[in-house]
């Protein structure tokens, strides 16, 4: 039954919440869980935090070292 959550349970659908949208009854679900679960309410801080750190990001491009640019260089090279 969702509106008795376990912890790991409730630590899943915080985690889905990033990159979907819950069902009503997963959010009052969870809401309620984190209600009655102080260590699940730090976890959906932490998870809030390296998520909004990870869009914060997300525009900036990856930057790789000239090394790992020629190890991948050739790689694709031997690959052919």
């Amino acid at each position: 039954m969702l509106l008795s959550l376990k912890c790991d349970e409730s630590h899943e659908l915080i985690s889905s919440g990033f990159d979907k949208d819950l069902s009503g009854v997963e959010r009052w679900s969870v809401r309620l869980h984190l209600i009655a679960c102080k260590p699940c309410r730090s976890v959906g801080r932490k998870l809030r935090h390296l998520h909004k750190i990870a869009l914060s990001r997300s525009d900036q491009p990856a930057t790789l070292s000239a090394e790992a640019r020629e190890r991948i260089r050739q790689k694709i090279i031997n690959e052919k």
